[in-house]
């Protein structure tokens, strides 16, 4: 997971939108990464890995190390981290909400859809952690939070900015979860 950022990402719509020009303020200065965001990759990493293997619960890595990438300021690097208890219980319930709302055969599943925003700035795009596309009539988009800081779907841009790309991209009745773990 992780990878390329647009310069107006929903992940940064919170300072953006308050302030326009930071987009351009904020070329070249170095985004540090933290152990949060690190963390929060980590169990991304995690479930898209057991999700596209069809596993029914994150169990069996508890107390394991798992490797992952991870973008800091840009720059791809490898990083660690030992599965706890509290990540494998964050993403079996991810696993098991897939689980129940995909169907083989006549859902779409998608981990890390990347979402188009251009009707909103051009060059902006978004990332739907999870998409499960039931073709011309229901979309499911999971936003998969997990981390040290809780985030509250009322306070948060980058799920509104998420949720219109959502709707340019699949016309269908869309529903959004938003997963706090």
């Amino acid at each position: 997971m992780g990878g390329s950022h647009a310069r107006t990402a929903a992940s940064t719509s919170h300072r953006w939108l308050k302030c326009p020009g930071s987009v351009n303020a904020c070329v070249g200065i170095p985004s540090p990464g933290s152990a949060a965001a690190r963390q929060g990759t980590g169990a991304h990493a995690l479930a898209e890995k057991l999700v596209m293997a069809k596993k029914s619960t994150a169990t069996s890595m508890l107390g394991q190390k798992f490797k992952f990438k991870y973008w800091d300021d840009g720059k791809k690097e490898d990083c660690e981290l030992v599965v706890d208890e509290e990540m494998v219980q964050a993403v079996d319930v991810l696993i098991e909400l897939v689980n129940s709302v995909h169907v083989p055969g006549k859902s779409i599943l998608q981990l890390e859809q990347k979402l188009s925003l251009e009707f909103l700035k051009p060059g902006m795009f978004g990332t739907g952690d999870v998409v499960i596309d039931f073709p011309l009539e229901t979309l499911h988009v999971v936003d998969f939070k997990y981390g040290f800081t809780p985030v509250f779907l009322y306070d948060t841009a980058n799920w509104v900015t998420d949720e219109h790309g959502n709707l340019e991209v699949f016309p269908e009745i869309t529903f959004e979860s938003f997963m706090q773990a």
